[in-house]
């Protein structure tokens, strides 16, 4: 058997299993009350008597449809099943099950889909504080996708939702926010406990946490053997007090690990999020164990207020690592007693590359502070005032940081000399609105690019969930790696949160492997690449073209969009529009 028969062999196994495995999954259907223009996946208004597995027969609630067929009931939803939620507002009237939509335990690997995080809601009116009911208690590979939680309440673990022992691949949260949750004195909306893997897409923590529902914030991390990854999430406005079981970090909290836990974060925005209570620290993100990676983030406008001594008016760390990359760090404060640093280490290990600090205020060290554990800095740029950081007991040590100075009392400071380079603002999501209404525009967000051959051309797609300030894509194409050419230019949709379909056909294809890029522009110029992927136009150009003619017999470049007809060197031809 020669390698290519082998390998053909092994990919048809490959896909036979996947077929195989996948040959019995189910797909159930859930509406509200009305159907509209904002409905997606049902044809009808959602009635409770229905079966809930067609488009046309949806249920009215998920509490009924898990009710009728999940564990309590014939117990029929299996791995790969989809549950499509269109849109509409979800409310729990009674914490009674099977009314409440909350209570739910997945322990398959599902998927459930809704027609987009602005459009499906799920409120729960903090129904039932002093019961199990928060959204859902996660332990397989389930997928929760556009999805809004909101005014959940538990004395679980997570508010709105739990997540302990997916291992791989594990939980995804792709574009869900949760949004005004929190009531009881146990952990944030959303609890990743230990053996987890968890992948966190878009979306964002919103205002979690309020007067009357305060022991709350965004993500709290807790245990070991944890991999998470955040990528554009917003962590806007959350309040963690008194009540809450961890009272640092009201963004994000890693705590009760050790170098088994992982958590990396990119192109997130952390704004305006407030611990407040004595002994409460690092506003936005804390952490005592673990490895942390912030990379191309914001912190900016956060606080850690209350009357007594406050470390880390945005971030805290007494153990673990941490490495900053490309980080903003700006305008935020410590507001109470007296404070220690906007970035606070009193134990951990800290790198900043490329970082910029600006605004920030402090009593010592206006951006980082040192107490234990150390920073090293390099060409990070610190603010213009006068004592920016302060050595305390630990260890900081800079290089090419320009000229900023150290409050030093105690243990080391040492400055390397240099300049600091320049600093592109990183490219996060952004919001508006206030904690009662409001929206999220994200950056791209490719949910998929694909092509195939189609006769005489290769036709690419690609569908964005996602987009901000994008001005334009080209299509490129390379048949050696090195050198590209463009294949055409489509417009971008400037900012939008819908799902956009783009497709272009390429009749110029090389009788070659053919391989090809997605280039994304910005309004402001700056520009991003996607993945190659390849078409095999190696059998393409059997016969060679003679003519390309309109339906005048006039020749037309291939370029030419119309009707055609192509002429080929055996005497057959093709009618085809394009």
């Amino acid at each position: 058997m020669s390698i290519t028969h082998f390998y053909r062999v092994l990919l048809c196994m490959v896909f036979i299993y996947f077929s195989m495995r996948n040959v019995n999954a189910a797909n159930y259907y859930i509406n509200d009350g009305t159907y509209n223009g904002s409905d997606v996946y049902t044809t009808a208004v959602g009635n409770n008597a229905n079966n809930g597995t067609a488009a046309a027969t949806p249920k009215a609630t998920l509490a009924n449809l898990w009710a009728t067929y999940g564990p309590a009931g014939t117990n029929v939803i299996a791995n790969g099943d989809v549950i499509y939620v269109d849109a509409g507002t979800y409310t729990s009237a009674s914490s009674a099950v099977g009314t409440c939509n909350c209570g739910f335990t997945f322990n398959v690997s599902i998927t459930i889909q809704v027609a987009g995080e602005f459009k499906t809601i799920f409120d729960n009116n903090y129904v039932g504080i002093a019961g199990s009911y928060y959204f859902a208690n996660i332990t397989a590979s389930v997928t929760l996708k556009k999805l809004q939680l909101k005014r959940y309440a538990s004395n679980q673990n997570g508010q709105a939702v739990q997540i302990s022992g997916t291992g791989a691949p594990g939980a995804t949260l792709d574009h869900v926010i949760t949004n005004n949750n929190g009531g009881s004195s146990k952990y944030a909306p959303i609890y990743i406990g230990s053996n987890s893997t968890v992948t966190i897409t878009g979306g964002g923590s919103f205002c979690n946490g309020d007067a009357g529902h305060n022991a709350s914030g965004g993500i709290d991390i807790l245990g070991t053997s944890i991999t998470v990854t955040i990528t554009n999430h917003v962590f806007i406005g959350n309040y963690k007090s008194s009540a809450a079981a961890i009272l640092n970090g009201a963004a994000l909290t890693i705590t009760g690990g050790n170098g088994t836990t992982s958590v990396s974060a990119s192109n997130c925005l952390f704004s305006g999020n407030q611990t407040d209570e004595d002994g409460a620290s690092g506003a936005a993100i804390y952490a005592n164990s673990g490895a942390l990676t912030l990379t191309d983030c914001i912190l900016e406008l956060n606080d850690t207020y209350e009357l007594s001594t406050k470390y880390g008016g945005a971030a805290y760390f007494s153990g673990g690592t941490q490495q900053f990359t490309r980080v903003l760090v700006r305008n935020n404060t410590n507001s109470g007693g007296s404070t220690y640093g906007t970035v606070s280490v009193n134990g951990g290990a800290l790198t900043l590359t490329n970082c910029y600090f600006s605004g920030n205020t402090s009593d010592w060290g206006k951006d980082v502070y040192c107490k234990a554990g150390s920073i090293t800095a390099t060409n990070t740029t610190f603010g213009s005032a006068a004592n920016q950081m302060a050595t305390y007991g630990g260890t900081i040590d800079i290089t090419n940081c320009g000229t900023p100075t150290d409050q030093y009392s105690s243990g080391t400071y040492t400055d390397h000399g240099g300049a600091a380079p320049s600093f592109t603002t990183p490219t996060v999501p952004t919001y508006t609105g206030t904690c009662g209404s409001s929206n999220i525009a994200l950056p791209i967000s490719l949910i998929s690019f694909s092509g195939k051959k189609e006769g005489r051309y290769n036709m690419l797609k690609w569908v964005t969930g996602s987009e901000l300030d994008n001005e334009f894509f080209i299509l490129e194409k390379t048949v050696d790696g090195v050198n590209y050419v463009n294949v055409e230019k489509k417009e971008g949709a400037g900012t939008s949160n819908e799902m956009v379909d783009y497709e272009v056909m390429d009749y110029n294809v090389e009788p070659v492997l053919n391989y090809y890029r997605l280039k994304q522009i910005d309004f402001n110029g700056k520009s991003t690449y996607s993945e190659l992927i390849s078409i095999n136009n190696a059998e393409a150009r059997e016969k060679e073209v003679v003519s390309i003619t309109n339906l005048l017999g006039q020749e037309v470049n291939e370029q030419f969009r119309g009707f055609i007809i192509i002429t080929y060197s055996d005497g057959s031809s093709l009618k085809m529009i394009r």
